[in-house]
């Protein structure tokens, strides 16, 4: 088995990750809609049209995915503490799946809580464009849109 491998997600992974959550990630998805990081994670794989599991020595540390919108796609990650053990292997799992992302929408869009400084970090890495703190999500609170357009739109 590889260090990190990148697969197929199950009811079993999205039950891990949503019980191991990371603090920033679980107080994210609570600020933007009053729900659990179950609830949460399920339904954002439900609603994707690309979803996948990243597995460290096997341990399911973080499900990402695209939800497509006719002209957009909104991409999202949500994870354990684990997977802020292997950042540079998340750099070299995300280029690509980044570059998935925008073959199936010309541009990507979506919402990081502005105290999610792993997930901001990460984002800018990627290249995603984040912009000012605005007020988003059921709580109200300060959230950063992140963008990424296809260089050829």
């Amino acid at each position: 088995m590889s260090e990190v491998e990148v697969g197929d997600v199950t009811d079993q992974d999205i039950h891990h990750v949503a019980s191991h959550m990371r603090d920033g990630d679980r107080r994210e998805v609570w600020a933007a809609a009053n729900v659990s990081p179950h609830h949460s994670l399920a339904r954002s794989v439900s609603v994707s049209d690309y979803a996948r599991v990243v597995k460290f020595h096997g341990e399911p540390c973080a499900i990402f995915g695209l939800a497509c919108h006719p002209r957009a796609g909104s991409p999202w990650l949500l994870g354990t503490s684990l997977a802020l053990t292997i950042p540079f292997q998340f750099l070299r799992i995300g280029r690509p799946a980044v570059a998935h992302m925008l073959s199936l929408r010309p541009y990507l869009i979506n919402f990081v809580h502005t105290d999610n400084h792993a997930s901001k970090r990460w984002l800018s890495r990627l290249g995603f464009v984040i912009e000012p703190a605005a007020r988003y999500g059921v709580e109200g609170e300060r959230f950063h849109r992140f963008t990424m357009e296809r260089p050829d739109v």
